[in-house]
């Protein structure tokens, strides 16, 4: 698939409701969306059924897991990332928990 001319963000609603982002195409160059490991569906354990990977991608909360809805847009979308690096760590150590 390619983006229309005036498409600018990759937006990307998570199975969970409260989380989504929307990241500059620019910044997802080279992005996967798995849907299976090993010849077998991607387990919910593993981010599945569908989850988006971006080899390379600072952030580790670019690689969505339970992807429900990849859109394109012209302008940025819905993001519920963390802000700074304190919220990010809290966010991942809440997630180790």
């Amino acid at each position: 698939a390619r983006a229309s001319g005036g498409a600018l963000y990759l937006d990307v609603a998570s199975s969970d409701p409260g989380f989504a982002i929307s990241v500059p195409l620019a910044e997802v160059q080279g992005a996967l969306v798995v849907y299976a490991a090993g010849g077998a569906p991607l387990a919910r354990e593993k981010g599945g059924p569908f989850r988006l990977l971006v080899p390379g991608h600072a952030d580790e909360c670019v690689h969505v897991k339970g992807v429900a809805r990849l859109t394109l847009s012209a302008a940025r979308g819905r993001d519920t990332r963390p802000v700074d690096d304190a919220e990010h760590a809290k966010l991942h150590a809440k997630k180790k928990a």
